[in-house]
């Protein structure tokens, strides 16, 4: 069975392989030099806003466990009290 389910995977990669392969566009000029931070609009964009997402992240992320937590402490008091 281990057998059937690697070649079923190795078929479905070869398969599947060729047409992501075929997606990638030719003869579009691509960026081949670094990022030129000197420019207020890069900066923003690729330091500056993901900084704030990261932060928002972390944040919502707390919060969330927070209540999560103090949900969990309700529903404990709710069945003490019922007993």
């Amino acid at each position: 069975m281990k057998y059937i389910w690697k070649i079923l995977f190795s078929i479905f990669g070869f398969f599947m392989g060729n047409p992501i392969a075929a997606q990638q566009q030719r003869n579009i000029p691509r960026p081949s030099e670094p990022l030129d931070l000197s420019s207020t609009s890069n900066l923003l964009i690729f330091i500056v806003i993901p900084v704030i997402i990261l932060i928002l992240y972390f944040v919502f992320r707390k919060r969330i466990q927070k209540v999560r937590q103090e949900w969990i402490e309700k529903q404990k008091e709710e069945k003490e009290n019922q007993k």
